[in-house]
């Protein structure tokens, strides 16, 4: 944490960065929505590609647009219909959210909103619900 807190500070980064320690779940989402673009990098690795990452979920619920490292598992679950930027590993992961972060706002305000709506409609309680009921109908 010290060795952070003096990197940011030595960086001249002290007004952009804040260290909160840890915060209630509940208010996780107003801090999340902090940020211009949230990134998710990965090595692309064996376990890495079975991955799914709640917090690429958390981030575009909360209207953050994701760069992230293109992984088999959480591409093939959020598909490329959901609005994030994929990359083939962290180095790019950090290029391309740089690149994201300096668009057009009102290009990332699109962004957010499809994102937001994306995971809204496949993995909001509703969304689950309806999938788990049309999943037991095909039982019956």
């Amino acid at each position: 944490d010290s060795t952070l807190r003096r990197l940011v500070t030595e960086l001249g980064l002290a007004d952009r960065v804040i260290f909160t320690g840890q915060i209630p779940y509940d208010d996780l989402p107003d801090y999340l929505k902090m940020g211009d673009v949230a990134i998710n990098p990965f090595m692309p690795e064996l376990l890495t590609h079975v991955a799914l990452p709640h917090k690429v979920l958390q981030y575009m619920a909360a209207g953050v647009p994701v760069v992230s490292t293109s992984l088999d598992g959480l591409r093939g679950v959020l598909g490329d219909a959901s609005g994030v930027t994929w990359v083939p590993g962290p180095h790019a992961v950090l290029k391309a959210a740089t690149h994201l972060a300096y668009r057009d706002p009102a290009e990332l305000a699109g962004i957010s909103a499809n994102q937001r709506s994306y995971v809204a409609s496949k993995f909001s309680k509703e969304a689950s619900v309806t999938s788990l009921e049309s999943s037991l109908a095909a039982l019956l």
